[in-house]
């Protein structure tokens, strides 16, 4: 079970601000990064509810881009210290019966419509 308290997050962008006045106990580095959710899968357990639980086959959890509900559905994003960061871990990409023609070596970190 993932830990409360913690998100899977996709780091777009590393960054040092450069304060015009040193600012105490402020951090140094800073990311910009994109959240995913757990999609809620069923349990091998009769009666049990869909819940935050890995796939069955896999044993891996199920994520999607976090999208806000603005008519435009955009990537849910944040700005944190990069000491915030705890442990990096692999996405492996969920493409279906049929590869996204769009998809490209550019292009694979943007897509956002990957049906799973």
């Amino acid at each position: 079970m993932i830990t409360v308290g913690f998100c899977v997050t996709q780091v777009c962008l590393i960054f040092h601000p450069i304060w015009l006045y040193p600012i105490a106990n402020l951090p140094s580095y800073f990311l910009y990064a994109q959240h995913f959710n757990i999609i809620p899968q069923n349990t091998s357990t009769p009666n049990m509810p869909r819940g935050n639980y890995p796939d069955q086959v896999t044993g891996m959890y199920v994520m999607k881009h976090a999208l806000r509900s603005d008519a435009g559905q955009t990537q849910i994003g944040d700005v944190v210290p990069l000491e915030s960061v705890h442990l990096p871990i692999h996405l492996t990409p969920c493409f279906g019966q049929v590869a996204d023609p769009h998809l490209t070596a550019e292009t694979s970190l943007i897509r956002k419509n990957l049906k799973c």
